[in-house]
């Protein structure tokens, strides 16, 4: 009776689902499509605006302008928090670039050394570009403007120094982080609105591609002395993919605080799922550690990569891959699709409970947490 009436030319039920889900997938596009519209050539980037910038579907492509801020002026400094912060990624920076192996696919260009006499009126020229390059895109990339002074860990983000700002990099949240930062001018100048338009439109092409940093892979020794497996970008894609078992990864940044306290309880959720043949608990730190088809952003991120479901039809050769959500690693040819960790408990029990909901494999009786 509730079936499709196919004798008579009625509408059945299943004809009133299909206009219903057609009407709310229409208008979820009109919805993001006005909300990109509205939006400014140009967005000034902060703590606020940072998630709505990154994870609309309809702003894969970003143009960002890392400006100098309160650095411009001679002698000029930021607030003290931001100044530390700026110097201890600096160290970090400078660290994780001397123990790096070379990245795969084109080196990053060298950018120039600005001096401070310079440094503001490049600043001024480089908010022109920026707004001259939006509107000649009118919407093929969101532009994105940093006061890196304010925001100084999107510099390591990015891998720019703050001595070389200011600087553009051009971003595709999609399928990786910043992959691509726009070579100086000749004379160290900046580029002009006709090279970074061209430039974006062959990123946008794939005509410029990526290239991924990795750190060392870690010692076979040192991983075996630890229950929690620490990835590398070389190493993400082998092991966040594996078909037949559960992986819980965790991408954390060295100046979070938040994620040194999650990574402390992840151990301990790792220690207790020892022996779980069917689980892999793996840290990833960023920056530092890039791949085609990551894309996170926002630390400290858990995401479940639940084993293959064959019984579904999942995972099955040649079948391809969903699309990439903004903000999330992008699923792998075997189908995987991560499930985001979204509660605001971050203590052990709430963490056992997201796995024992969204984990495929079949697992023995664990220790209760009260």
């Amino acid at each position: 009776a509730g079936g499709r009436d196919t004798g008579r030319g009625g509408r059945g039920a299943d004809d009133e689902a299909e206009d219903v889900d057609e009407a709310e997938e229409v208008e979820a596009v009109l919805g993001a499509f006005t909300r990109h519209r509205s939006r400014p050539l140009v967005t000034q980037y902060s703590d606020l605006s940072a998630r709505t910038l990154f994870e609309d579907p309809l702003s894969r492509f970003h143009l960002v302008a890392l400006l100098p801020g309160a650095w411009a002026e001679l002698g000029g400094r930021a607030s003290p928090f931001a100044e530390a912060d700026a110097q201890r990624a600096e160290r970090e920076a400078a660290l994780s670039a001397a123990l790096r192996p070379p990245p795969s696919g084109p080196p990053p260009p060298r950018l120039p050394v600005h001096s401070d006499s310079e440094r503001a009126g490049l600043q001024a020229r480089a908010v022109a570009v920026l707004a001259d390059s939006a509107a000649a895109l009118d919407g093929e990339a969101v532009g994105v403007e940093v006061d890196a002074s304010q925001h100084p860990t999107v510099l390591t983000y990015l891998g720019v120094k703050r001595a070389s700002l200011p600087a553009f990099v051009l971003l595709d949240t999609n399928r990786s982080k910043a992959v691509h930062v726009l070579p100086a001018a000749d004379g160290g100048g900046l580029p002009s609105v006709h090279v970074v338009v061209s430039a974006l439109r062959r990123f946008v092409s794939g005509e410029i591609r990526a290239a991924f940093a990795s750190e060392p892979e870690p010692e076979v020794a040192e991983q075996a002395r630890s229950a929690m497996r620490v990835l590398v970008g070389s190493t993400y894609h082998t092991a966040a993919h594996e078909a037949a078992v559960d992986v819980l990864v965790l991408f954390h940044a060295p100046w979070c605080a938040h994620c040194t306290a999650m990574l402390s309880t992840l151990h301990q959720l790792a220690a207790d799922h020892q022996g779980d043949e069917g689980l892999r608990v793996c840290s990833m730190k960023m920056p530092g550690n890039e791949a085609d088809g990551l894309a996170v952003h926002i630390f400290p991120s858990l995401f479940l990569f639940p084993a293959v479901d064959v019984k579904l039809g999942r995972g099955t050769p040649g079948e391809p891959a969903p699309a990439a959500r903004p903000g999330y690693p992008a699923s792998a040819a075997m189908g995987k699709e991560p499930v985001l960790f979204t509660g605001v408990d971050r203590a052990l029990p709430a963490l056992e409970r997201f796995l024992a909901q969204h984990r495929r494999t079949v697992h023995a009786p664990l220790m209760i947490h009260s």
